[in-house]
């Protein structure tokens, strides 16, 4: 620890220590050359690695230029350690701030802030080299005096091109914070941007909550052993989060990073339209909105194991079987089909007994048919989504889409249980006109088949276009797969033009903003909430293709819980 008036490279005079951690401290120091304050990071070096570590910290910081960043002035070696100097920001950071008011920071001020924040991921992760930081968190965050955020420390942050096309396997050098780090900078096994986010939203969370968000370790504990994900929607810890909000919070935290935004700006935008979205009331969202309650797939050992989460699961659907599977209905509650002739031949008697007040033996004579076996011994074709080829026997029913029950073995990512079939039928405002022998209407979204399309309207992008799916009975949702794209074939997909953002309406009041990656592949819009009976999916806006033809939906495949 550096004493007050100690004097460095004889101009900088040490004032007072403002925070020491396990690898070092920060000082507020004077610039005697200029007369002003600032901020004298130093590091014990113990090591090649840290010294480098530091080196690189210093220089990306003096190539950055953006308003959220500190100014770099200097960096030194002296003694056991090594300095960093650059401008001082006063006051707490945004952790001392959130322990001393023990309440969540309002909502309007916290969606400020991380529009701020994901303005600045944004530039660093398209910054040539890209920088991803890998430790935002609050204590990383502070706010000038006119309340413009500033991130700190970039003590474990790396230039993605460094490693010579590694990043995906380069370990963090200096470790992470559990609370805010994802699975796959817990295990080591890489990070890229969508690191950023989920540590950006992990934060976000905490300052809209003022509780730490469960660590990744402990929620992918939940998902080997199929129980409940202990992360809560951050609206049912504070009311006064929009729903929406809470959604796209919850998005750029789901464990797997293909699950999460692809990029800064989408997430920025998704919270950008979440804050725009008026309050829709919607019913307290389940605890099984992002991990289902499932059965583990078990190993040859007998232990429940999981597909590892940094891998990328949504490229094997296989589509639909060829012998598609029939599941008996479930029981209702009045007398079913199968009894009607006997049904009709006693109604007569029933109805003499219930006048002479036996309505209760007329209920145990009215039929009912035995409680339906569960298909668990059917094999049916897994709805884990993804590119597939076009399928060489289309379906029997083009019109509708069955929710179908997972098998006993899941071979990448598990499926939520169902309570039943429900159909899934998609209708459009207007039929689109044939091209020679192809249609292109609203059916062929849901057919199961990657070769056919929605297309709908006229040639041109189709903005404000839309497609609606009508669920046979109320359910609720976990999740929308969406192919953003006709998939016929690469040559396709890339000349017509591909969806970007959609807008996805339920009929319960909730309108739920989604981006979509620029890539050939299925992609993931969680969904969660209520049951429902009917959802529409309205065309934003899309990347325009080689020939500007239409904005093209190969498949939708709905999930419910």
């Amino acid at each position: 620890m550096l004493s007050p008036d100690t004097i460095l490279q004889d101009r900088y005079q040490i004032v007072r220590q403002l925070g020491q951690g396990g690898m070092g401290a920060v000082y507020e120091a004077v610039d005697r050359r200029f007369g002003s304050t600032v901020a004298l990071k130093q590091t014990l070096v113990r090591g090649e690695t840290l010294q480098k570590a530091f080196e690189r910290e210093a220089r990306l910081l003096n190539t950055l230029q953006h308003a959220a960043l500190p100014h770099v002035i200097d960096y030194f070696f002296e003694g056991e350690g090594q300095f960093l100097v650059m401008q001082y920001i006063p006051g707490d950071d945004l952790g001392q701030m959130l322990r001393r008011r023990a309440a969540p920071f309002p909502v309007e001020d916290v969606l400020a802030w991380s529009d701020q924040l994901l303005d600045l991921l944004d530039y660093l992760h398209t910054h040539e080299p890209p920088i991803v930081h890998r430790d935002i968190k609050p204590e990383n965050l502070k706010l000038t005096k006119r309340g413009n955020l500033i991130l700190l420390d970039f003590g474990l942050a790396k230039g993605l091109a460094e490693q010579a096309g590694s990043a995906q396997t380069t370990a963090s050098v200096l470790g992470y914070t559990p609370s805010y780090a994802p699975l796959e900078q817990i295990r080591g096994t890489g990070t890229d941007a969508r690191s950023d986010l989920y540590a950006a939203a992990a934060t976000l969370y905490h300052l809209l909550t003022a509780q730490l968000p469960p660590d990744a370790l402990q929620r992918a504990d939940s998902h080997i052993h199929g129980t409940v994900d202990p992360l809560r929607l951050a609206s049912d810890l504070n009311p006064a989060i929009p729903r929406p909000v809470a959604y796209a919070l919850h998005s750029a935290l789901a464990l797997r990073r293909d699950e999460r935004p692809v990029s800064a700006t989408v997430f920025r935008a998704s919270l950008r339209d979440a804050a725009r979205s008026p309050a829709t009331g919607a019913p307290p969202l389940p605890q099984t909105h992002v991990v289902q309650r499932v059965a583990p797939v078990t190993a040859q050992a007998g232990r429940p194991t999981t597909p590892n989460a940094d891998q990328t699961v949504l490229a094997s659907w296989p589509g639909p079987p060829t012998a598609p599977p029939t599941y008996p209905e479930a029981p209702p509650a009045a007398p079913a089909n199968s009894g009607t002739k006997i049904a009709v031949a006693l109604s007569g008697v029933a109805l003499l007994l219930l006048l002479a007040g036996g309505g209760t033996i007329a209920y145990m004579l009215w039929p009912r048919p035995a409680p339906s076996p569960p298909p668990a011994e059917t094999p049916v074709a897994q709805q884990t989504p993804g590119y597939a080829p076009p399928l060489q026997q289309p379906p029997p029913q083009p019109s509708q889409q069955t929710e179908q029950r997972p098998q006993q073995q899941t071979p990448s990512l598990p499926l939520a249980e169902t309570s039943g079939p429900v159909r899934v039928t998609a209708t459009a405002p207007s039929s689109r006109a044939p091209i020679g022998a192809n249609r292109y209407t609203a059916p062929m979204a849901i057919d199961g088949d990657s070769g056919t399309a929605w297309v709908e309207g006229g040639s041109g992008a189709g903005i404000g276009q839309s497609i609606t799916l009508t669920l046979s009975r109320p359910a609720r949702v976990a999740r929308i797969r969406i192919a953003p794209g006709y998939f016929k074939n690469s040559t396709i997909w890339s000349k017509n033009n591909r969806l970007s953002r959609a807008t996805i309406a339920l009929d319960d009041g909730r309108r739920l903003p989604a981006s979509f990656e620029d890539a050939m592949r299925v992609q993931t819009v969680a969904v969660g909430g209520g049951p429902v009976s009917s959802i529409t999916i309205t065309i934003e806006d899309a990347y325009l293709g080689g020939d500007a033809l239409d904005t093209a939906i190969s498949e939708i495949v709905v999930e419910t819980e």
